[in-house]
């Protein structure tokens, strides 16, 4: 999961792995250690890192130029999306998952299928793969009117009651991943 300050060796190891295992690592191996942060007794201290991870991920993704570190960062900044859909429910988190991993499997296999592994590659690609990266990425950011602005939009809707400041925190986060995506 990686979630800051615990975040460091994502980027590294996902650079070295194969498109198939960030696949893997960004999405079913998410299950175990959202499960387990839902159930930490500190939730103030398990907050503190979510709202950092939701901020610096973006912004430490927008200086990458390798795609595999860039999803890293991509995924640091959904992970706490995840735990807040846990503690609403097990139906959303499960939906959750569902539409994330969808959106992560269009722009990996993209990635894959056209051998593209850095920044500077996808400008060598057909107007088709490029508007398929565009629009996964956007909806990976939570750009209106995608898939991911519809999973964000339930978490957002339904942590209201936490506090006011997650859904902020929330939709300043989407704001800082758009800007992460549209460098591609």
């Amino acid at each position: 999961m990686g979630m800051i300050p615990f975040h460091l060796w994502v980027p590294s190891i996902m650079q070295m792995m194969s498109w198939e295992m960030c696949m893997m690592m960004m999405t079913m191996q998410k299950m175990i250690p959202t499960i387990i942060a839902t159930q930490m007794t500190s939730i103030k201290l398990m907050m503190m890192s979510m709202i950092m991870s939701m901020i610096m991920a973006p912004i430490s993704g927008m200086k990458q130029t390798s795609l595999k570190k860039l999803m890293a960062y991509s995924s640091i900044s959904n992970s706490p999306v995840m735990i807040f859909s846990l503690m609403i429910s097990k139906q959303q988190f499960i939906f959750l998952l569902i539409m994330y991993t969808t959106i992560n499997l269009t722009m990996m296999n993209t990635f894959k299928k056209n051998n593209i592994n850095f920044l500077n590659q996808i400008n060598n690609q057909t107007n088709l793969t490029k508007m398929s990266l565009m629009i996964s990425s956007l909806s990976m950011s939570g750009m209106p009117p995608t898939l991911g602005f519809l999973m964000k939009w339930m978490i957002m809707k339904s942590t209201i009651w936490m506090t006011p400041m997650i859904p902020l925190i929330m939709l300043i986060s989407s704001i800082l991943s758009t800007f992460m995506y549209l460098n591609m």
